[in-house]
């Protein structure tokens, strides 16, 4: 498992990469579809944005969140987070990945979708990783890979 990297040259800025886990094959775009965050490791700074990339083009999708990794494979998914899983797919949330095949959002630390909404806190551990809709691909949907972040 693979936490947070702190960029170099900027104190307290985050940047984390994927891969916490990898889809098993690449999706219609012919790319493995990838995820990373940008934004402060400090949970009180609420600044953290997710980008997905290596998307399909012009296909919907949202980010998943969780306090546990998922397990591969599990339920015939590539769900690389655990329950309870959040889905960012509030009306603002829900992206379009357009003609660069890519999207992102700023995460409300102070909300994030699980039932009911928590919040991140100092300590805490969340996996996020992507849903996104792969129609010409035949299979309908694919996830990209995930990251960890720990949050200070």
């Amino acid at each position: 498992m693979r936490a947070l990297d702190l960029a170099q040259g900027a104190p307290g800025r985050l940047v984390a990469e994927g891969p916490d886990c990898i889809p098993p094959a690449p999706n219609s775009s012919g790319s493995i579809a990838t995820l990373f965050a940008v934004g402060s490791p400090f949970a009180d700074a609420t600044d953290v944005r997710l980008r997905a990339r290596g998307l399909p083009v012009n296909e919907f999708g949202y980010f998943l969140a969780s306090r546990t990794p998922g397990v591969p494979g599990a339920f015939g998914l590539h769900l690389c987070v655990g329950l309870p899983v959040g889905r960012f797919n509030a009306p603002a949330q829900i992206q379009f990945s357009g003609l660069e095949g890519g999207f992102e959002l700023d995460v409300d630390l102070s909300s994030i979708p699980l039932s009911p909404p928590v919040r991140a806190e100092r300590g805490d551990t969340w996996h996020f990783q992507a849903w996104f809709r792969d129609t010409p691909s035949g299979a309908g949907s694919g996830f990209t890979d995930s990251i960890v972040i720990e949050f200070q």
